[in-house]
């Protein structure tokens, strides 16, 4: 099949540009007129591709268990701020260069910690990653009688148009790296939890994401 192809196609091609970095690091390490300095930033570069690497195979594996129907949840009421301050800090490489609004107080979700993590995780990377430094993001919570909506967006430059149809299409990256499983991901997650994500964008206004998941605990769909 054509998308078995693409697919294998997509992981060879992600991952071949951070092995082939790390493999030339190591071999710069191997020189004996090295700085301190020099040796700190080539095992910081390495790192750093390491954690490429990891993110890539986490994406795979998370994408193979949805696909199969390996994935069970076990939700609980939780606090939305502390769910996503911890995850600011466990992020703040990857944002760095994005202020981050947090509008979240008194809301609760019901949610697998877990999943609902990975949910914000791939939201939140996929607005650093597609917009400038110093563009900001806002995450913001609202309960209803039925449904809470956890919305997160920027000011970014926007999807352009043709795109916007697919943006939660498996690999679909827009052209702009990636194996494009992040919000395909993110997107199976929110359903697993009774919910759903769409999306709103215009070129030059930004980009909205929008979660939202029952209120309760509801049956997961599978």
């Amino acid at each position: 099949m054509r998308w078995r192809q693409d697919f294998t196609d997509r992981i060879i091609h992600d991952l071949q540009t951070p092995v082939t970095s790390i493999a030339a690091f190591a071999d710069l390490l191997r020189g004996d007129d090295l700085s301190e300095a020099e040796r700190a930033e080539l095992l910081e570069r390495i790192a750093s591709n390491a954690g490429t690497v990891q993110h890539l195979v986490d994406d795979l594996r998370t994408y193979t268990q949805l696909s199969s129907g390996q994935v069970e949840l076990r939700t609980e009421q939780l606090p939305l701020r502390p769910l996503v301050t911890r995850l600011l800090d466990d992020m703040a490489p990857i944002l760095a260069g994005h202020a981050v609004d947090l509008d979240v107080d008194g809301v609760a979700v019901q949610v697998d910690p877990q999943a609902f993590e990975r949910i914000l995780r791939n939201l939140l990377a996929n607005a650093a990653r597609h917009t400038p430094a110093g563009t900001a993001i806002r995450v913001t919570g609202r309960s209803g009688a039925d449904a809470t909506v956890i919305t997160v967006a920027d000011d970014g430059p926007g999807i352009p148009g043709h795109l916007l149809p697919r943006v939660f299409a498996r690999f679909e990256s827009g052209g702009r790296g990636g194996m494009g499983l992040g919000l395909t991901i993110a997107r199976s997650y929110a359903e697993l939890h009774g919910g759903s994500i769409d999306v709103d964008s215009e070129a030059g206004e930004g980009t909205r994401f929008r979660v939202t998941l029952p209120v309760g605990d509801r049956p997961a769909r599978r």
